[in-house]
């Protein structure tokens, strides 16, 4: 399957068209259609393991993590990416760079003004 012609035309439709300047987190499936029916902007998910987080060692003497637990497939209350690629269709999110939560500071700073 071909993804080349379906990417410059997203870019140029988004970026390029219509001036978007965010950034887009794009997956696409193993297999499948790369077109815009099977394109599905959604919200970012989150992929669980229920079980078996294993900390290794690699050749060079790196700490590494390997995911050997089984998939939590879990429902959300809204479409992700991760449902819908597992459906096989390309997902796009928007995403930003800033990870901080000015909520979560906010409330922080107001329990450290009481104490």
């Amino acid at each position: 399957r071909e993804m080349h012609p379906f990417i410059y035309e997203l870019i140029e439709k988004i970026y390029v068209n219509e001036h978007f300047d965010g950034l887009l987190n794009v997956n696409f499936p193993l297999r499948g259609v790369c077109d815009w029916d099977h394109f599905k902007m959604v919200s970012q998910g989150l992929q669980t393991y229920s079980n078996i987080i294993d900390a290794r060692i690699n050749s060079r003497g790196q700490d590494y993590y390997w995911l050997a637990g089984e998939l939590d497939y879990g429902a959300e209350s809204v479409p992700t990416d991760v449902e819908y690629a597992r459906k096989g269709y390309i997902t796009g999110v928007a995403l930003t760079w800033k990870q901080q939560c000015d909520i979560g500071m906010e409330a922080v700073k107001n329990i450290l003004d009481k104490i």
